[in-house]
């Protein structure tokens, strides 16, 4: 640090002792990352902030003019936890706002958020929440989240890659201990070089803005040096090997990780397993009306595979979620049925549907670490489950593919038998979205000379549903004999209203996040969307200002009759 700096620092620190800063710089001082509010139930929310040192701060709950209505018991932040510090804030109202804030030791006060908790469990009163996820730190500071942050939101599903654990702009080297993936997930939320220091910064925005339900994925909890037996980062995850090597869910690297991601999430700490793994699966029922059933697809899976066409994948012991896990994720399906509930969501952060592998279309586009991918068998035994149940309404949510496919479910009506025919699942589909910044592409190639934008993508998505027609494998899309889609509400950007096309469901080259709002039997799902862009040029601070300004779309938007 150069001496004009230091001293900054010395005259900030002065008045900051003498209350001569205003209260933003105070805060700034002290509460560097903002505050967030996770995991609502009817009478209990999750409250998150960080400081700058070690500080006993005190939670308020604020009515809507910004006074306090009444202060909690204080909390510490330590360096043990990166001083961060949760909090559990119970005896609320169902169905109510919660706005908060936290005040520092002398008098600093962060800044305020807002959350909701869950409505009482007979309610069927509509609600609307949001999901996405993919968050690289090249493409910060994700400006599709100054739309996302505007939306009337009861809660927000932060799916998945969180953080993105490389450390450098090739990818070539990643953080593989504790200290390192906490700065990961610091760095996310703050601003990139090039722009104000004084810009509002998204990230921490969207979790001030809403209730938090945050899912890792495996950019929180993949492999490292800390993993005995796993290659290296680059070489692609843990080895599927003969006899194998000790599960990467029981190493000190696994544990660091988990750590860290816990430490900055707002998110409830449950028990873990016999042998220390982190629960981090749970259900959150809203109201009558639909039941958030959260899946942890990455701790307890078996090691992934070459690719999509390794016959292993039809491998009946093969498992994404552990018997545990699946045992209990059919029991919630079971139970939101009998009780009523209209909608099952389940959250997942690796996509259900089939798309197609290499032998099918000519490229591996279902990719090793999805259900159909490498885990076929327990993927059609949970559809099947499903349909010999007599469940309806089940809507699977994900992300990780960056790209938008939403896509109705088959699965074989045998599914321990590789060849046996594919049949739709009662009214179950995928809704895949994201990122909201990370790498994008085209999910196959073909001639696009003179188009672009949307022309393109539209191109795109017709030649990839050809393919899989010709392959015999289910194109992309809802189609109304499996899901009751409604025709007359399909709009999507560049196409004709009401109809019900591949190019209705996709988007590929773009950073989004889908809004679904419940209304009794209707489900409405819109996706918003930002244009993509090449993460090299953003270290050019004049394009930097102009991503963070461009503003985004609606790209499609449609909805679903309950059966």
């Amino acid at each position: 640090m150069n001496g004009v700096n230091c001293a900054h620092v010395v005259v900030a620190a002065l008045l900051l002792l003498c209350g001569a800063l205003p209260a933003s710089a105070q805060s700034s001082q002290l509460f560097t990352h903002g505050v967030a509010c996770g995991e609502p139930s009817t009478s209990e929310v999750v409250l998150w902030t960080r400081t700058r040192t070690p500080s006993a701060v005190t939670p308020q709950l604020l009515d809507e003019s910004g006074a306090v209505q009444r202060e909690l018991p204080q909390v510490q932040t330590t360096a043990d936890s990166d001083n961060t510090v949760k909090t559990v804030i119970g005896d609320l109202a169902a169905g109510s706002t919660v706005h908060y804030r936290f005040r520092g030791p002398g008098g600093e006060l962060s800044t305020a958020g807002t959350c909701h908790t869950a409505p009482p469990p007979d309610s069927t009163a509509a609600f609307s929440f949001g999901f996405s996820g993919d968050t690289d730190w090249k493409w910060r500071p994700y400006p599709v989240m100054n739309a996302l942050n505007h939306e009337s939101l009861d809660f927000f599903i932060f799916l998945g890659d969180t953080i993105y654990e490389t450390t450098n702009f090739e990818g070539t080297t990643v953080a593989e201990d504790l200290a390192t993936y906490r700065a990961k997930y610091r760095e996310n939320r703050e601003l990139p070089n090039g722009l104000p220091a004084d810009a509002p910064v998204p990230m921490q925005q969207m979790y001030a803005s809403f209730g938090i339900f945050s899912v890792p994925d495996n950019h929180e909890l993949g492999t490292s040096v800390a993993d005995p037996g796993a290659p290296k980062y680059t070489e692609g995850g843990a080895p599927a090997a003969p006899g194998g090597s000790e599960l990467v869910n029981q190493t000190p690297g696994f544990d660091d990780r988990a750590r860290a991601y816990e430490e900055y999430q707002p998110l409830h700490e449950r028990p873990g397993g016999p042998n220390g793994t982190r629960q981090l699966y749970f259900t959150q029922p809203w109201g009558q009306a639909a039941r958030l059933i959260v899946v942890d697809d990455r701790s307890y899976r078996d090691a992934r595979l070459p690719n999509s066409d390794d016959p292993r994948a039809d491998d009946p012991s093969r498992t994404m979620l552990g018997a545990t896990q699946l045992q209990w994720l059919e029991t919630e399906l079971t139970s939101a049925q009998a009780d009523g509930t209209t909608w099952k969501f389940v959250v997942i952060s690796s996509p259900i549907q089939h798309i197609g592998r290499k032998s099918e279309i000519g490229v591996d586009l279902d990719g090793s670490k999805s259900w159909e991918g490498g885990y076929r068998v327990e993927r059609d035994r949970l559809l099947k489950y499903i349909d010999d149940n007599a469940i309806d309404n089940v809507v699977f949510l994900t992300t990780d593919n960056h790209n938008t496919m939403i896509n109705n479910l088959l699965y074989r009506q045998d599914p321990e038998d590789p060849s046996s025919p594919m049949v739709p699942a009662r009214n179950a589909f995928e809704l895949l979205t994201g990122p909201l910044g990370a790498g994008f592409g085209y999910p196959v190639q073909t001639d696009l000379t003179g188009m672009s934008g949307r022309d393109a993508e539209r191109t795109v998505a017709s030649v990839l549903a050809g393919l899989q027609v010709k392959a015999g494998v289910d194109p992309i899309g809802l189609e109304p004999a499996t899901v009751d889609v409604v025709p007359s509400s399909v709009i999507a950007e560049g196409g004709e209203p009401g109809a019900v096309e591949p190019a209705a469901f996709t988007s590929f080259n773009t950073f989004t996040y889908a809004v679904l709002t419940v209304d009794g039997s209707t489900l409405t799902v819109r996706v918003t969307g930002h244009p993509g862009v090449d993460p090299a040029t953003l270290r050019d601070p004049s394009v930097l200002a102009q991503y963070a300004a461009t503003e985004s779309h609606p790209i499609l938007t449609f909805q679903v009759t309950a059966r």
